[in-house]
Protein backbone atom coordinates (compact mmCIF):
# COMPACT_ATOMS: atom_id res chain seq x y z
CA UNK A 1 0.00 0.00 0.00
CA UNK A 2 2.56 2.37 1.23
CA UNK A 3 4.82 1.85 -2.59
CA UNK A 4 1.99 2.35 -4.61
CA UNK A 5 0.56 5.42 -2.60
CA UNK A 6 3.81 7.25 -1.74
CA UNK A 7 4.63 8.37 -5.64
CA UNK A 8 1.19 9.26 -6.42
CA UNK A 9 1.08 11.47 -2.49
CA UNK A 10 4.68 12.97 -3.86
CA UNK A 11 3.63 13.95 -7.44
CA UNK A 12 0.53 15.47 -6.49
CA UNK A 13 1.91 17.05 -3.05
CA UNK A 14 2.19 21.20 -3.42
CA UNK A 15 4.55 21.13 -0.03
CA UNK A 16 6.82 18.13 0.87
CA UNK A 17 8.62 18.88 4.52
CA UNK A 18 11.73 16.19 5.10
CA UNK A 19 13.59 16.06 8.42
CA UNK A 20 17.19 16.46 5.98
CA UNK A 21 18.92 16.46 2.93
CA UNK A 22 19.06 13.15 2.78
CA UNK A 23 15.45 13.01 3.26
CA UNK A 24 14.46 15.67 0.77
CA UNK A 25 16.37 13.49 -2.12
CA UNK A 26 14.46 10.46 -0.94
CA UNK A 27 11.19 12.65 -1.81
CA UNK A 28 12.54 14.01 -4.88
CA UNK A 29 13.55 10.61 -6.17
CA UNK A 30 10.24 9.29 -4.90
CA UNK A 31 8.16 11.71 -7.28
CA UNK A 32 7.72 14.73 -5.35
CA UNK A 33 8.81 18.08 -7.33
CA UNK A 34 12.03 19.42 -6.29
CA UNK A 35 10.47 22.83 -5.74
CA UNK A 36 8.08 21.51 -3.34
CA UNK A 37 10.47 20.07 -1.10
CA UNK A 38 11.74 21.87 2.05
CA UNK A 39 14.31 20.48 4.84
CA UNK A 40 12.89 21.50 8.60
CA UNK A 41 13.97 19.20 11.16
CA UNK A 42 13.45 18.06 14.53
CA UNK A 43 14.55 19.84 17.39
CA UNK A 44 14.61 19.18 20.81
CA UNK A 45 14.23 20.76 24.57
CA UNK A 46 16.98 20.59 26.21
CA UNK A 47 15.03 20.90 29.42
CA UNK A 48 13.08 16.92 28.07
CA UNK A 49 16.45 15.55 28.86
CA UNK A 50 17.53 17.26 31.90
CA UNK A 51 19.67 19.86 30.77
CA UNK A 52 19.33 23.03 32.21
CA UNK A 53 20.42 25.77 29.65
CA UNK A 54 21.02 29.31 31.14
CA UNK A 55 21.48 31.96 28.68
CA UNK A 56 21.07 29.40 26.00
CA UNK A 57 24.93 28.33 27.82
CA UNK A 58 25.29 24.44 29.00
CA UNK A 59 26.76 24.36 32.10
CA UNK A 60 30.40 22.44 32.21
CA UNK A 61 29.61 18.85 34.62
CA UNK A 62 33.15 17.26 35.57
CA UNK A 63 33.74 13.80 33.97
CA UNK A 64 33.92 11.04 35.77
CA UNK A 65 36.61 9.27 37.29
CA UNK A 66 37.49 5.93 35.85
CA UNK A 67 40.05 6.11 32.94
CA UNK A 68 40.13 6.33 29.48
CA UNK A 69 37.61 7.30 26.70
CA UNK A 70 34.19 7.54 27.38
CA UNK A 71 31.83 6.03 24.94
CA UNK A 72 27.72 6.14 24.96
CA UNK A 73 25.66 4.87 22.69
CA UNK A 74 21.53 5.64 23.46
CA UNK A 75 19.02 4.04 20.96
CA UNK A 76 16.74 1.33 20.42
CA UNK A 77 18.81 -2.41 20.34
CA UNK A 78 17.91 -3.65 16.45
CA UNK A 79 20.53 -4.64 13.67
CA UNK A 80 19.85 -1.54 11.56
CA UNK A 81 21.00 1.30 14.59
CA UNK A 82 24.55 -0.80 14.31
CA UNK A 83 25.02 -1.82 17.53
CA UNK A 84 26.91 -5.07 16.65
CA UNK A 85 29.32 -2.80 14.22
CA UNK A 86 29.70 -0.77 17.10
CA UNK A 87 30.65 -3.61 19.36
CA UNK A 88 33.00 -4.70 17.45
CA UNK A 89 35.19 -1.53 16.90
CA UNK A 90 35.36 -1.54 20.78
CA UNK A 91 36.87 -4.76 20.00
CA UNK A 92 39.34 -3.34 17.87
CA UNK A 93 40.03 -0.27 20.34
CA UNK A 94 40.92 -3.03 23.10
CA UNK A 95 43.24 -4.69 20.76
CA UNK A 96 45.17 -1.81 19.91
CA UNK A 97 45.18 -1.22 23.70
CA UNK A 98 43.06 2.11 23.49
CA UNK A 99 41.70 2.25 27.40
CA UNK A 100 37.53 3.27 27.04
CA UNK A 101 34.72 2.22 28.24
CA UNK A 102 31.19 1.61 26.27
CA UNK A 103 27.57 2.25 27.86
CA UNK A 104 24.53 1.11 26.03
CA UNK A 105 21.57 2.99 26.85
CA UNK A 106 18.34 1.39 25.37
CA UNK A 107 16.74 -1.67 24.96
CA UNK A 108 15.17 -3.83 21.94
CA UNK A 109 14.51 -7.35 19.96
CA UNK A 110 18.63 -7.56 19.46
CA UNK A 111 19.46 -6.85 23.29
CA UNK A 112 19.90 -10.54 24.27
CA UNK A 113 22.22 -11.50 21.03
CA UNK A 114 24.34 -7.81 21.29
CA UNK A 115 24.92 -9.05 24.93
CA UNK A 116 26.29 -12.02 23.92
CA UNK A 117 28.44 -10.51 21.10
CA UNK A 118 29.70 -8.02 23.90
CA UNK A 119 30.40 -11.20 26.35
CA UNK A 120 32.51 -12.92 23.69
CA UNK A 121 34.28 -10.06 22.15
CA UNK A 122 37.78 -8.79 23.56
CA UNK A 123 36.53 -5.81 25.08
CA UNK A 124 33.44 -7.38 26.90
CA UNK A 125 34.34 -6.31 30.58
CA UNK A 126 34.49 -2.68 29.18
CA UNK A 127 30.72 -2.74 27.74
CA UNK A 128 28.17 -1.86 30.49
CA UNK A 129 24.11 -2.73 29.11
CA UNK A 130 22.16 -0.28 31.36
CA UNK A 131 18.69 -0.43 30.08
CA UNK A 132 16.49 2.49 29.45
CA UNK A 133 16.22 5.14 30.88
CA UNK A 134 13.92 8.27 31.14
CA UNK A 135 14.28 11.27 28.68
CA UNK A 136 14.89 13.51 31.96
CA UNK A 137 18.21 11.50 32.83
CA UNK A 138 19.61 11.44 29.13
CA UNK A 139 21.51 15.09 29.64
CA UNK A 140 23.67 13.77 32.45
CA UNK A 141 24.18 10.33 30.43
CA UNK A 142 25.83 12.79 27.97
CA UNK A 143 27.41 15.08 29.76
CA UNK A 144 29.84 12.33 31.62
CA UNK A 145 30.81 11.00 27.82
CA UNK A 146 33.39 11.96 25.83
CA UNK A 147 31.98 10.65 22.55
CA UNK A 148 28.47 9.87 21.83
CA UNK A 149 28.33 6.87 18.99
CA UNK A 150 25.47 6.65 16.16
CA UNK A 151 26.37 3.65 14.17
CA UNK A 152 23.43 3.82 12.39
CA UNK A 153 22.84 2.03 9.09
CA UNK A 154 19.89 4.35 7.83
CA UNK A 155 18.56 7.04 9.93
CA UNK A 156 16.57 10.14 8.90
CA UNK A 157 17.37 12.59 11.73
CA UNK A 158 18.96 10.59 14.77
CA UNK A 159 17.17 12.28 17.94
CA UNK A 160 20.10 11.42 20.37
CA UNK A 161 22.69 13.63 17.88
CA UNK A 162 20.88 16.83 18.42
CA UNK A 163 20.44 15.51 22.48
CA UNK A 164 24.38 14.81 22.23
CA UNK A 165 25.22 18.10 21.12
CA UNK A 166 22.91 20.10 23.14
CA UNK A 167 24.88 18.60 26.03
CA UNK A 168 28.03 19.55 24.57
CA UNK A 169 29.25 15.71 23.93
CA UNK A 170 30.77 15.40 19.99
CA UNK A 171 29.18 12.56 18.23
CA UNK A 172 30.51 10.33 16.32
CA UNK A 173 28.11 8.69 13.71
CA UNK A 174 27.76 6.97 10.13
CA UNK A 175 27.63 8.69 7.10
CA UNK A 176 24.09 7.75 6.26
CA UNK A 177 20.91 9.12 6.48
CA UNK A 178 20.52 12.99 7.99
CA UNK A 179 23.42 11.72 9.96
CA UNK A 180 25.84 13.80 7.45
CA UNK A 181 23.40 16.76 7.89
CA UNK A 182 24.46 17.27 11.30
CA UNK A 183 27.42 15.92 12.43
CA UNK A 184 30.79 17.41 10.49
CA UNK A 185 34.11 16.10 9.67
Amino acid sequence: FYRALTPRAYRGAELVVALSPHMADCAVRGGARRGAVHVLPNGIDPEDIGLEAAGGEVEAVGRPRWPGLQILYVGSLAEHKGVGTLLAACDLLDTEGVPFSLTIVGSGRDEQGLRRQAAEGVAGERVRFIGSRRRCELGELYRRADVVCVPSWSDPLPTVVLEALAAGTPVVGSAVGGIPFMVTE
